[in-house]
């Protein structure tokens, strides 16, 4: 979810549980305590988890990330890979999606896929960007497809 210049777009689901958070934004990283559960103090493992997996350096700030952290056991479908690990999925709205970065290594067999995926229903006003490769510098440059 991203905000927008007109507000946040919502991610309300029929099945919601826990709900987005906003990523933050640091020049470190989280210092965290790893214990077990009954060792935290009231809120502290949610704050520890937080900082944990919504954290991110502050280079990133400009993209005003959410994220939306759900227990596995509540996927709405489970794949296996096929280096053997699961593959978790989970419904959300299509509306909660904004825009699409595809990866500087994605293969054109994927990208392909993904754009028939997105050139269908309700994902059609889904912006599609690609990241490449900087000529000049250390960065990725992300531009429309």
């Amino acid at each position: 979810m991203k905000t927008t210049p007109g507000g946040t777009r919502s991610l309300s689901h029929p099945q919601s549980g826990p709900k987005p958070k906003r990523t933050l934004y640091a020049r470190d990283r989280p210092t965290v305590m790893i214990g077990r559960h009954e060792d935290y103090k009231k809120g502290q493992l949610e704050a520890h988890s937080r900082a944990m997996m919504c954290t991110k350096y502050i280079s990133w700030k400009y993209e005003k990330e959410w994220r939306l952290i759900r227990p596995l056991d509540r996927a709405d479908r489970t794949l296996n890979a096929k280096d053997g690990s699961l593959i978790h999925l989970f419904c959300f709205p299509s509306d909660a999606v904004l825009e699409v970065v595809v990866g500087a290594r994605m293969t054109d067999a994927d990208r392909n896929r993904l754009m028939n995926a997105l050139a269908t229903g309700e994902l059609t006003d889904i912006r599609l960007r690609g990241a490449q490769r900087s000529t000049t510098s250390f960065l990725l440059e992300i531009a429309d497809l």
